[in-house]
């Protein structure tokens, strides 16, 4: 995603060399013609922000009065003139983030970090004491990530391929991050692919001093006290405000803003209550005309009157973008999940400013663990362990026996460590906590940031400070089948309670759609499954019916589109990709006879296929090219990326 970066030698260094690495990490970046940069060397520290720059406009680095601190600052605060009163610091409507951060450092220094309320990453650098403060968001919305050179330099990026791409950096494969790849589809905690690379933690701030860096963390899930059960009602009454307060906060302070609208709750809640603020958001949804998301999504934007577009997804997408899709995200986010890359260019187009529902859900509702809150950590921590550590067994089909066996001994290490650290917050709580450090730092930052990072900023209302107050006061029973989320939403959004919603999962409000089927519905739909895949194996799969209830389809994709197929048993069984070591070529093979047949191995092939190319960026040293044919919101002519 774009972001902030920079270079920061623990001595002084030649400017023009640090000059000429600052710009190598930028050019990496740069995935937009229009994207603006800033840059500087401050007081031996080479640092600087590029994207589309819509919620951070302000020059870039931003400087104190007396010159002494310097701050980069990609992001937003949610509230920076309450955030300006509660630390004692001038600042008016028109005063930039980035100063009011900068500010708070002079002020308060490094202790001013939580007050900062937002979704953001930062570096402030102190040229008097030489000591640099990179810091993120309570929960981690802007992912930053960072290395310590052995000669003492600090680099850091919100992009991996940045740091790698500093002249300065070497680094080498870390199997244990590829193995939880390989077989959850993320890298866990701080890990990444490189061992020298890590990635800051959730609420987190790095000082950086004479070559040495050492972390704090500022926030983490608490350990809640308890509203009392008769407390329910009210409590759901103050979660609508609250609610209300942090979306229509943010949808109002800049125009032009878009949202990806589905058939679930947490983007029709951004759309709603934006709407109920004064806020018109453009509205962005994938699928089908036959498709229950974009339907039901269609339906709210009616109801709403906000300008709609249906976005059909190609079922040869992949294939023309797949592998720009790899390098937005650094190789580290499965291309199964990539669904809005055929039309990234359209939307970037039409607004360069993306609400993101993501972790309404989480922090709220949608957990699915159906168990008692209250059990002693001794009898929950396996049922929670097996959350993050279960995995298909067809991961290791593809892999040569050698690597498959080491890549299982380094991933039984990760279960270990994921075992460790459970604590004794309660099962709900724990798995909250534990997923922001594994499931959901993947799709915030190597995929949304990462993906929708690259043609625009993206913005996070549930991840409002007040909000989170308010979660650390929930008990965690109170959560599970979205028991309060439900009631909060039927509180906050009486608009659009009688559209029915397709749900993860999770029964937000009881519709038609969500209504559990009766005993004779349930047996006539397990035989028609049953059925079609008997006949799909007489057919050797080429029989394929579309699921209408989602907005993917890879498995009918696969069947149907023969360009499809040949792009990836191409990719995966080049002589190429072969001669890393990695794959076996009969492995591979059998994985693909079974998604044709069965189809349901694509996970595992998508994490293959992203593997393919991060060794194709990050070891082979390939980029992507650019071609022009996209027009920006300001009418100029833009670059995309373009498969090779």
């Amino acid at each position: 995603m774009p972001g902030i970066f920079g270079i920061v030698p623990a001595g002084d260094g030649p400017r023009q060399k640090l000059d000429a690495d600052l710009t190598a990490m930028a050019d990496v970046m740069r995935h937009r013609p229009y994207f603006r940069q800033d840059s500087a060397i401050v007081g031996g520290a080479a640092i600087g922000i590029i994207g589309p720059r819509v919620t951070n406009p302000e020059p870039q680095p931003q400087t104190s009065a007396d010159g002494a601190m310097h701050c980069v600052f990609y992001g937003e605060l949610f509230d920076p003139l309450g955030i300006s009163r509660r630390l004692d610091i001038r600042a008016d409507a028109a005063t930039p983030d980035s100063q009011v951060v900068l500010r708070a450092f002079q002020k308060h220094g490094p202790d001013c970090i939580d007050s900062l309320a937002g979704a953001h990453a930062g570096f402030v650098y102190d040229t008097r004491k030489r000591t640099g403060y990179l810091f993120t968001n309570r929960l981690g919305l802007k992912g930053i990530y960072y290395t310590v050179c052995p000669n003492g330099t600090l680099i850091f990026a919100s992009e991996l391929k940045a740091v790698t791409a500093a002249p300065c950096f070497s680094g080498t494969m870390d199997e244990q991050g590829v193995a939880e790849f390989l077989a959850l589809g993320y890298p866990c905690f701080d890990r990444t692919f490189i061992n020298e690379i890590k990635y800051l933690p959730h609420g987190t701030i790095l000082t950086f001093a004479n070559g040495r860096v050492s972390e704090r963390q500022y926030w983490d899930f608490p350990k809640r006290p308890k509203f009392k059960e008769h407390e329910f009602e009210a409590a759901a009454e103050e979660g609508a405000a609250i609610l209300k307060r942090a979306i229509g906060r943010q949808a109002t302070r800049y125009e032009g803003a878009g949202v990806f609208l589905s058939g679930g709750m947490d983007s029709r809640g951004i759309a709603v209550m934006a709407a109920q603020a004064g806020a018109r958001l453009r509205a962005f949804s994938l699928g089908g005309l036959k498709n229950a998301e974009q339907r039901l999504a269609g339906r709210v934007a009616r109801r709403l009157g906000l300008e709609s577009h249906r976005l059909e997804i190609p079922g040869d997408f992949l294939c023309d973008h797949g592998a720009h899709g790899a390098w937005y995200t650094d190789g580290a986010f499965p291309v199964n999940h990539m669904h809005w890359l055929a039309h990234l260019d359209f939307i970037g187009s039409r607004t360069r400013s993306i609400f993101s529902g993501y972790l309404g859900g989480m922090l709220l509702g949608g957990l699915v663990i159906k168990v008692p809150d209250n059990d002693r950590p001794d009898l929950y921590r396996e049922q929670v362990v097996n959350k993050f550590a279960s995995d298909h067994y067809f991961w290791q089909h593809g892999l040569q026996p050698a690597w498959s066996q080491q890549l299982g001994d380094t991933r039984q290490a990760s279960i270990e460590y994921v075992r460790a650290t459970i604590g004794d917050r309660g099962r709900a709580d724990e798995t909250d906590r534990l997923d922001l450090c594994t499931m959901e730092r993947r799709y915030i930052n190597t995929g949304i940031n990462g993906m929708i990072g690259s043609i625009a900023d993206v913005r996070f209302p549930y991840g409002d400070y007040e909000l989170l107050d308010f979660y650390s006061r929930v008990p965690g029973n109170w959560r599970l089948g979205s028991r309060l989320y439900k009631r909060m939403l039927t509180i906050a959004m009486p608009e659009v309670i009688d559209i029915p919603v397709v749900s993860a999962g999770t029964n937000f409000i009881e519709t038609r759609i969500d209504v559990e089927p009766g005993q004779l519905k349930r047996r006539w739909t397990n035989a028609r499954k049953k059925l079609f895949h008997f006949a799909s194996c007489l057919t050797g799969g080429r029989l394929s019916i579309a699921n209408r209830r989602t907005y993917v389809h890879y498995a009918h994709w696969y069947r149907t589109e023969p360009r499809f197929r040949q792009w990836i048993a191409e990719l995966l069984t080049s002589q190429r990709t072969l001669d890393r070591g990695y794959y076996d070529r009969q492995g591979v093979q059998t994985l693909l006879d079974l998604q044709l047949k069965r189809g349901y191995v694509f996970d595992v092939i998508a994490r293959m296929i992203s593997f393919e190319f991060w060794n194709r960026y990050f070891i082979d040293q390939d980029t992507p090219a650019a071609r022009p044919d996209v027009v920006s919101p300001q009418g100029e002519q833009v670059d995309v990326m373009r498969v090779q």
